[in-house]
């Protein structure tokens, strides 16, 4: 049987609608006239997937954000540029007009006709998935005086918005088991604490002096209730929680959130050993324009690694998605120079644009099946991508790690008629985002992933929900991630971090480079468990592994062990 997995659900109610404007520093005036007629067009690109929408009522209230985002890294834009964008709001009638710290988002309150004045656009709504969803017909537009500063504008739409998801695996989880040279290893869950000795970490120093931050959405009172559980239970020390909200909209509790939510702190906390604090940025939901807000928020007070020693950010969207609504362009500029942003490559192997959902239930092509896809932020080359594994142990010790692929499983499997959604980690490459310069074929573009740790529910981890019984068997890209969070904390602080090390090592063997520091005596077969087996498509499509580098396990999963030798022996030396 397959791991089940929720789909895109509803965000909120249609007149919740959130707009972020993104804006670069760029010269610009601050007069910006409401009679000007000339219009630039910014990124944020038409979503109207219907064809029998009707307009939004133009009296509806709407809250609106505007995200500033300096061209130039470092900077932030102009005090005359920011109030070029409030005066312009204020000129629509919007009120309640707010300014980041970070000085690249603006809020603000506004009816539907003030926004399509504004932006030159209409907002229609009409039936998407099953629900009410709303969109833009046509791409948002600035005046002329704006277009050297407004690059995209967020909130026009909801049907694309950022997926949170975990793999629950079916009960009784089923066992698989393949030969290799100890024997026969196999499949089976495993306790988040037995994960370090799996990835060569259970020597390492533990992380009860270390906070991480993390984006999660909604009301976050289970999951700090079950992370408290899960740390008395397992002796573990008790871990620091702040929450942080940000964003606009009411705050409900979402089981299925909370499971990811859950998975990822208990992840984190079984890997490290243990943490100081976890710091949450809590908007109501992923919708672009509060997803923006978490970002933006959580970069602006990052301070590595003296305040966070990771930034996770455990959810996916399409970047085809995130590119056409403006959140690409909107949280790159956020996003880039910190070192330790963390995010999943996703669980729709290469299929990300569609969620996966890659079948009809007669098994008819739903999508193009040599048309791949991946994830963003996963896919930004500022944030580590982590895929995922399947891991095999044999008695209890580590074995082998494949690329994962639960195949395809209907997305309502009490439906006969349901369409069939593929379950594997996420890898490809990115149609947008800058590469890792020439040492791949596919240069100049990002590949994804650049690791990979267990993600296969049937190998998955035992996550523990407050008054639950029994534990819950987890998988999902959004462990993976959680899980190298852990370990990378377990590894300490170097002027490089761990995969910035392993790029380091790649380019001096690709380059023949002879130093004192090279791999130190090691090779890289010995600073990575490889991935050389695995698909992450259908049918004989998608992305295969191969040895060394691939969009199925990036590098491979890391031997922490001897990953800190080297990062020792070079930095401190």
């Amino acid at each position: 049987m397959n791991a089940m997995r929720q789909h895109r659900p509803a965000i909120r109610a249609l007149r919740f609608t959130t707009l972020v404007l993104a804006l670069v520093a760029a010269c610009a005036t601050s007069d910006v006239q409401a009679t000007d007629t000339v219009w630039v067009a910014t990124q944020t690109q038409a979503f109207l997937p219907s064809t029998t929408a009707t307009a939004l009522p133009a009296t509806t209230s709407e809250h609106v954000v505007a995200a500033l985002n300096p061209v130039l890294p470092d900077s932030k834009p102009t005090p005359a540029q920011v109030q070029a964008v409030v005066d312009y709001l204020q000129q629509n009638g919007f009120t309640g007009i707010k300014v980041s710290s970070s000085q690249r988002l603006v809020d603000a309150t506004g009816t539907v006709a003030g926004i399509q004045a504004a932006f030159n656009t209409t907002l229609m709504s009409f039936q998407y998935q099953g629900r009410a969803a709303f969109g833009n017909n046509a791409p948002a537009q600035v005046p002329q005086a704006l277009g050297g500063v407004v690059v995209a504008v967020l909130g026009l739409q909801n049907v694309a918005t950022a997926q949170a998801v975990v793999e629950v695996a079916p009960s009784p989880a089923s066992t698989k088991a393949r030969a290799n040279a100890a024997g026969t290893a196999v499949e089976v869950a495993h306790e988040l604490t037995e994960f370090p000795a799996f990835y060569d970490a259970d020597n390492l120093h533990i992380g009860t002096g270390s906070t991480v931050a993390m984006v999660a959405s909604g009301d976050l009172t289970a999951v700090l209730a079950n992370l408290k559980a899960y740390t008395t239970s397992h002796g573990l020390p008790d871990v620091s929680t702040q929450v942080i909200r940000v964003g606009d909209g009411s705050y409900q509790d979402d089981p299925a959130k909370d499971l990811v939510w859950t998975t990822a702190v208990e992840a984190m906390v079984g890997m490290a050993g243990g943490l100081k604090q976890i710091v949450f940025y809590n908007p109501p939901d992923l919708s672009d324009a509060n997803l923006i807000l978490g970002i933006d928020t959580m970069e602006d007070e990052f301070s590595w690694p003296v305040q966070y020693a990771s930034e996770l950010l455990p959810f996916a969207i399409s970047e085809d998605d995130a590119h056409r609504s403006g959140l690409m362009a909107a949280s790159d500029n956020a996003i880039a120079f910190i070192p330790e942003n963390i995010a999943p490559s996703g669980d729709d192997g290469a299929y990300a644009e569609s969620e996966g959902v890659i079948l009809d239930a007669q098994g008819n092509w739903l999508v193009a099946p040599g048309s791949y896809t991946v994830n963003y932020p996963a896919s930004d080359r500022d944030v580590w991508a982590i895929g995922g594994t399947s891991l095999y142990t044999s008695g209890g010790i580590y074995a082998s790690e494949t690329g994962w692929n639960s195949g395809v499983a209907p997305v309502d499997p009490e439906n006969l008629t349901s369409d069939q959604q593929l379950h594997a980690g996420g890898g490809g490459v990115s149609k947008f985002e800058g590469g890792q310069g020439d040492l791949f074929n596919h240069a100049p573009w990002r590949i994804v992933p650049d690791v990979a740790f267990d993600a296969d529910p049937a190998s998955g981890a035992l996550v523990y929900l407050q008054g639950n019984a029994t534990p819950v068997q987890v998988g999902g890209t959004v462990l993976a991630a959680a899980l190298y969070v852990g370990l990378r904390i377990r590894m300490g602080y170097h002027p490089e971090t761990p995969l910035e090390l392993l790029y380091t090592c790649y380019a001096d063997y690709h380059d023949h480079i002879k130093n004192d520091y090279a791999l130190s005596g090691y090779s890289m077969q010995q600073l990575v468990h490889p991935v050389n087996e695995g698909n992450n498509g259908y049918g004989g499509y998608g992305y295969n592994a191969v040895a060394g580098y691939d969009a199925i396990g990036g590098w491979g999963s890391i031997n922490a062990r001897n990953l800190n030798a080297l990062a020792i022996g070079y930095f401190h030396d």
